[in-house]
C-alpha cells in the first residue's frame, strides 16, 4: 500500500548507489586497465607536443611523434607525484577536521551519512557542516597555490630529464597571479567548448538512458537495475570519448605550460631551447 510505496522511494537512492558500486567492481579490472591504457597514452602524447615546442622535434612528413620512453616514464612518474601531493595536501586538512567532528568514531560518522537525508539538518545546526566546508575550502585553495607552483613540472622534466620539481618550484616564484588568470581563461573556453557538445548531445538524443534516471526515486530497485543494464553497451563508448576529450584538453593544456616555460627561461615563443645533456 502507501507505506510499501514510501519505503520504496525512501531506498530507491540506496539501492542505485549499491548497484553502482555492484557496476563498478564488475568492472574493476577492465576499468583499471582502461585507466593505466589512458596514462600512457596521455602521457606520450603529452611528452611528444611538449618536445615539438621546446625544442621543434618534428619529423619530416608528420606532426606528432608518439614513443613510450625514459622521458615518458619520468613524465609518468611526474603526473603520480602530483597526484600524491594533491591527496596529501588534502589528507593532512580534512582528515583531521573529520576525526574531530566524529570524535574520532569514523564508522559512526559513516553510518550517519548512509542516512544523510535524515541526519543532515543535525549536522547542519551544530555547526560541523560549516567548519567541514571552510576545512574543505583552505584544503582546495592550499592545493590549488601549490599545483599553480608546480605548473611548469611538466615541460621541466621534458626540458631537463629530471623528475625533481625544484626548477618549475623557483620558476613561478611571483607568477602565481599571472597563472591564475591564464588557466581561468583557459578553463572558461573548455567549458564553453564541452557545454556546446553536451548541448549538441542532448538535442540528438544522445542522453535519452540518462535522462531514464531522473525518475530515479520513483523507480523499483528492478526497473534501477534494467536502466544500468541498459548502459553496459555504452561503456566502451564512454572511454573513448574521454580519452579523446582527455587528450584535446592535454595537448591544450601541454601548449599553455610549455611556452609558459620558455617565457620563464627567457625564450622566444618560437626559438627551441637547448637539450639537456
Amino acid at each position: 500500500g502507501r507505506g510499501g510505496n514510501a519505503s520504496t522511494v525512501e531506498t530507491a537512492p540506496r539501492n542505485f548507489f549499491h548497484m553502482l558500486l555492484g557496476l563498478f567492481q564488475k568492472f574493476a579490472s577492465i576499468q583499471i586497465g582502461m585507466v593505466l591504457l589512458q596514462a600512457l597514452v596521455i602521457a606520450a602524447v603529452a611528452v611528444s607536443f611538449h618536445r615539438i615546442i621546446l625544442f621543434g622535434d618534428r619529423r619530416e612528413g608528420s606532426i606528432v611523434n608518439f614513443a613510450f620512453g625514459r622521458t615518458e616514464f619520468l613524465y609518468t612518474v611526474m603526473a603520480v607525484g602530483m597526484a600524491l601531493i594533491t591527496l596529501t595536501l588534502l589528507s593532512s586538512i580534512l582528515v583531521p577536521t573529520v576525526y574531530m567532528l566524529a570524535n574520532g568514531d569514523f564508522s559512526g560518522l559513516l553510518d550517519k551519512m548512509q542516512d544523510v537525508h535524515e541526519n543532515m539538518p543535525g549536522f547542519v545546526h551544530s555547526g560541523s557542516f560549516g567548519i567541514l566546508m571552510f576545512a574543505y575550502a583552505i584544503a582546495w585553495l592550499l592545493t590549488i597555490y601549490v599545483m599553480i607552483r608546480l605548473a611548469v613540472w611538466p615541460p621541466s622534466v621534458v626540458a631537463t630529464g629530471h623528475v625533481g620539481p625544484s626548477e618549475a618550484w623557483n620558476l613561478t616564484r611571483g607568477n602565481v597571479w599571472r597563472f591564475i588568470g591564464l588557466f581561468l581563461l583557459t578553463a572558461t573556453v573548455i567549458w564553453i567548448l564541452m557545454a556546446s557538445l553536451a548541448i549538441t548531445a542532448f538535442m540528438g538524443g544522445g542522453f535519452e538512458k540518462i535522462q531514464s534516471l531522473q525518475s530515479l526515486d520513483h523507480q523499483s530497485p528492478i526497473e534501477l537495475q534494467h536502466v544500468l543494464q541498459s548502459m553496459y553497451p555504452m561503456l566502451p563508448v564512454i572511454y573513448i570519448v574521454s580519452l579523446v576529450v582527455e587528450i584535446f584538453v592535454t595537448s591544450l593544456f601541454v601548449g599553455l605550460i610549455s611556452y609558459s616555460y620558455k617565457a620563464l627561461k627567457g625564450f622566444e615563443a618560437a626559438a627551441p631551447i637547448p637539450h639537456s645533456s
